[in-house]
């Protein structure tokens, strides 16, 4: 079993106000103190309502909602987004691909609260 370091600069806690922006954090991929060459990975993201199998609240992908910064050095960044999302327990991961291996190195769980001052 490789030893995986995910790097995340979020300064941000574990919840966020319904229909506010998510405001997005770096991260930087080194597996047994090796940076990663990620021009060869691709990374998803996903957010799910409720439990880890439930409806897809959010997905990511390179290019649609995560940008490579500096690949060579094993560095992306999840970009800001609004959390139009149901109030509630949301859980995440993010996904690594190179060739047909496959793995997830960040994994965890947020909550959405309910705003007062939303629009119908």
């Amino acid at each position: 079993m490789s030893n995986s370091i995910v790097t995340l600069n979020y300064d941000g806690d574990n919840s966020i106000i319904k229909g506010d922006t998510f405001p997005g954090f770096n991260c930087r991929l080194v597996i047994n103190d090796v940076v990663q060459d990620l021009n060869s990975y691709d990374i998803k993201m996903y957010i799910r309502f409720k439990d880890k199998t439930g409806p897809i609240s959010k997905q990511l992908t390179v290019g649609d909602g995560i940008v490579f910064t500096d690949p060579a050095d094993g560095r992306f960044s999840i970009q800001p987004f609004e959390a139009d999302f149901r109030a509630g327990k949301h859980f995440y991961d993010i996904q690594f691909t190179t060739g047909s291996q496959i793995n997830t190195y960040l994994q965890g769980i947020f909550n959405v609260l309910q705003d007062v001052t939303y629009d119908d």
